[in-house]
């Protein structure tokens, strides 16, 4: 018998149970044919090989099935809230279905993010699941990534023209709901809405669900001022909330979960308080809220359901259909209702 502390492969287990190295292979690979086994064989073989100390070789595998279950995420930051809790679920339910998760932050830069996206092909990735930078960008290297067998699907992020599986929130009907409910409750005066990338479609989708409520409530968008940042970050969100305070709103709308907490901290810096001073809605939730003296309205998105939606389509066998599954978002809790 071989020494468990020893290099063991499939001969070993073989011929320790006296059985054929196919049969031990196709138990312990589960591959066809090895329901045909009594589960006694079944049961005899695994145990042999944790006895052994079997470890599998999954390069080989990887080679002849032209499988490697395992899957790549990239997230534009992951120091977000909505992003750190979409990988964690993400690689749980990865897990569940037996796949490894190999996680990328982008930090939302285009050349990382390519570098990042060639290197999980290069690994062998089953799948790649992505929140894009890229816009239309990305559309040459998912057929690349196709031609070589291997899924593609993006997440929070739109774009023109890419074949692919999208999964999103409603993100215009959302924000419009959230504005309106925020909009009919008091005077409003000037509105200032913090905003990213004016190339990034999902943030273009919620001003113009900010703009549908400001038409349902009769304000002209002479009134509304935007400042436009180069991304979601922290630190464009201060940029911007310092740009906007020039213009006293009465009312702020940020677009993003970092760029609420950089208008947050500017606010304080400046002696001004939420709720006193102006008032805050934001899309997403963001840390630190329950500390605020006052109740800040946003919008809830389900990321757990993202985050389970996309794994599914990232760990099934087959190509999943090019379709765009678009979630409901629902509206954040005040502390006064929890």
């Amino acid at each position: 018998m071989p020494e468990a502390a020893g290099k063991v492969d499939l001969k070993d287990i073989a011929e320790y149970l006296s059985l054929s190295t196919c049969t031990v292979s196709r138990i312990l690979n589960n591959r066809m044919g090895s329901a045909k086994y009594k589960q006694e064989t079944i049961e005899r073989v695994k145990k042999a090989a944790k006895k052994l100390g079997y470890q599998p070789n999954y390069l080989a595998r990887s080679l002849s099935m032209d499988k490697t279950m395992t899957v790549g995420l990239c997230v534009a930051d992951i120091a977000s809230p909505f992003f750190g809790r979409f990988a964690v679920i993400f690689q749980q339910e990865a897990a569940r279905r037996g796949y490894s998760a190999f996680l990328c932050n982008t930090n939302s830069d285009k050349e990382l993010e390519k570098r990042y996206l060639n290197e999980l092909l290069s690994r062998r990735v089953d799948a790649v699941v992505v929140s894009s930078s890229l816009g239309a960008e990305i559309s040459g290297w998912i057929e690349h990534a196709r031609d070589m067998g291997r899924r593609v699907i993006l997440f929070d992020r739109e774009a023109d023209g890419i074949a692919a599986p999208l999964v999103t929130v409603d993100n215009r009907a959302a924000m419009s709901k959230l504005a309106r409910s925020v909009l009919n409750s008091a005077e409003t005066g000037t509105v200032g809405v913090i905003t990213g990338d004016p190339a990034d479609r999902s943030l273009a989708q919620r001003l113009e669900g900010i703009r549908d409520a400001l038409r349902d409530a009769n304000i002209d968008e002479i009134h509304l001022v935007i400042a436009e940042t180069g991304s979601t970050s922290a630190a464009h969100g201060r940029q911007s909330f310092r740009q906007l305070w020039e213009h006293k709103p009465g009312l702020v709308f940020s677009l993003a979960c970092d760029l609420t907490v950089g208008a947050v901290q500017d606010a304080f810096s400046l002696r001004l308080e939420p709720g006193s001073d102006f008032r805050l809605a934001c899309f997403d939730d963001f840390p630190g809220r329950e500390w605020l003296r006052c109740d800040i309205p946003y919008v809830s998105q389900p990321v757990e359901q993202m985050a389970e939606i996309c794994a599914r389509l990232a760990c099934q066998p087959e190509e999943p259909a090019v379709e765009h599954i678009v979630l409901p978002a629902g509206e954040g809790k005040s502390p006064a209702d929890s």
